[in-house]
Formats: C-alpha cells, sequence, structure tokens
C-alpha cells in the first residue's frame, strides 16, 4: 500500500513538473520575436535543438558555430540514404547572402530555413567558426543547446573537477532572463557527479541553484525522438538571471535576410 502510494506521488510530482516546461515553451511562443538559439560545437547535431523548438512551433534563429566545419546541412543531408531522410531535415539552403562579419561571418557560413512551417524560421551554420569566440558576436541568447563540453570560459585545467558546472555557468551568462539551457544526459551527469552540492535530483524533484546574479531551475526531461535513445532524453533548465544583455533587435533583423530564388 505504501509502494503504491509513493509510485501515484512520483507520477503526480512528474506531471507537475512536465507542465512547468510545456508551460515555459509556450510562454516562448507567445513571445513576438523569433528566438535566438545557439549550439556549439554541433557536428551533425544541429537537427536536435531545431527539433525542440519545432515541436513547439517556437519561431527561431539557430546559430551553430561548428569549427570543424563538415555538419551543415547541404553537406551532412542526404537524401538518398534513408538514416539521412528520417533523422535529418531537409532544409532550403539560402544562398548569395552578403557577409555582415557577424551574422555571416565569411565564405564558411550558410543559411537555412523550412519552407513548410508557417512561422519564421532560420538555421545559421558559422563554418570554421570558434564557439568560443562566436558566441561573444551574439546578442542575449533565448536558448543554449550543449551536448559537447570545450572548455568556454575556463582557464584552467579542463579535466579538473568541476568543470562541466563551471561551463555551464559561463554559457549561460549569455543567456536572458526567462531563457533555457538544454543539456544531454552525460553533461548533467557529469555535473552531478563532481558537483555534490549541486541540488538537481533526476528523479524529477524541482530545485534551483544560485551562481551569483543567476539561479538555474530544473523544469524536467524531455524525449526528442529523433531516433538516438542515448541522447535523445535532455534535460531542461530555466534561467533566472539580473545579468544586462544586449538587446537582440537590430541582430535579428539581419538574420532573416530575402530568399533569392533564382
Amino acid at each position: 500500500m505504501v509502494e503504491e502510494e509513493y509510485e501515484e506521488e512520483y507520477v503526480e510530482e512528474n506531471k507537475t513538473v512536465m507542465g512547468l516546461l510545456e508551460k515555459t515553451m509556450m510562454q516562448l511562443k507567445k513571445e513576438e520575436n523569433p528566438k535566438i538559439v545557439y549550439h556549439p560545437a554541433p557536428a551533425r547535431r544541429y537537427n536536435a535543438p531545431w527539433k525542440i523548438m519545432s515541436d513547439f512551433e517556437i519561431p527561431l534563429v539557430l546559430i551553430c558555430d561548428d569549427y570543424d566545419n563538415h555538419g551543415a546541412p547541404h553537406r551532412a543531408y542526404n537524401p538518398d540514404d534513408e538514416y539521412d531522410r528520417k533523422y535529418y531535415r531537409d532544409l532550403f539552403h539560402i544562398q548569395n547572402i552578403p557577409q555582415d562579419g557577424r551574422v555571416i561571418r565569411n565564405e564558411y557560413c550558410d543559411a537555412f530555413c523550412e519552407l513548410k512551417l508557417d512561422y519564421r524560421n532560420r538555421l545559421i551554420y558559422r563554418g570554421l567558426t570558434d564557439a568560443s569566440i562566436g558566441i561573444k558576436e551574439l546578442p542575449s541568447i533565448d536558448v543554449i543547446y550543449i551536448d559537447y563540453l570545450i572548455g568556454f570560459g575556463l582557464n584552467y585545467d579542463p579535466s579538473g573537477k568541476e568543470t562541466a558546472v563551471r561551463e555551464i555557468i559561463e554559457y549561460c551568462k549569455h543567456i536572458r532572463d526567462g531563457g533555457l539551457i538544454l543539456l544531454e544526459y552525460w553533461i548533467v551527469h557529469d555535473i552531478l557527479r563532481t558537483n555534490p552540492d549541486f541540488k538537481y535530483q533526476a528523479d524529477g524533484n524541482r530545485s534551483r541553484n544560485r551562481f551569483g546574479k543567476m539561479e538555474i531551475e530544473y523544469l524536467g526531461d524531455y524525449n526528442l525522438n529523433l531516433g538516438d535513445s542515448h541522447r535523445d532524453n535532455i534535460d531542461v533548465f530555466k534561467i533566472h538571471s539580473k545579468l544586462k544583455l544586449e538587446d537582440q533587435s537590430d541582430f535579428l533583423k539581419t538574420c532573416f535576410v530575402d530568399i533569392n530564388w533564382d
């Protein structure tokens, strides 16, 4: 009897957590401007943050900085490959875009959109771009997706203790108040393993962790359903920040260039 009561309480608690996540995503959708989403060092994983935003039909500009420059959609997607057709989106490659030094930095930057969507969307894939430099060219960011740690903001041995949580804090300094950071499982696992004071509980208990002028609030987990059982389940955190960040308006205007149909 006690075990059954515990199971019922656990289910109800997780419903509440998922409700918070959905409520936050719907609030992002209601806001007027497209959301700036950032994915550092994405390789071919650019589709992960795109998936969660499109699941909730949230207009977006997804910025991917990939130093190796090998995962842009027009290079990664093979229409003759059944796996690629299921795993990647067939995005329209917008060509002949003038370089502005910030959005389109150089000849290794490409822009894409999904024409089938009835809301504004852009993917800006910036090749040969170091994410630790590229992120500083952006204004305030709404959502950051992390699946690979690059030592951003760290000036000591990246293999040392507390590395993961310290790097996550550095990313959060670029996220506006009310924005999100999405973490793949292994990064959260590393944080919990090396930081026992981090009060996040993977069983669904909500928690907040304060770091200076920021708080990181756990909202819940989300399944991307992309077909990769080892990576599709991500943890979602909301950022409460008192930091002053750059206004997004001018930057967003430069992201939505006209499509050249010729």
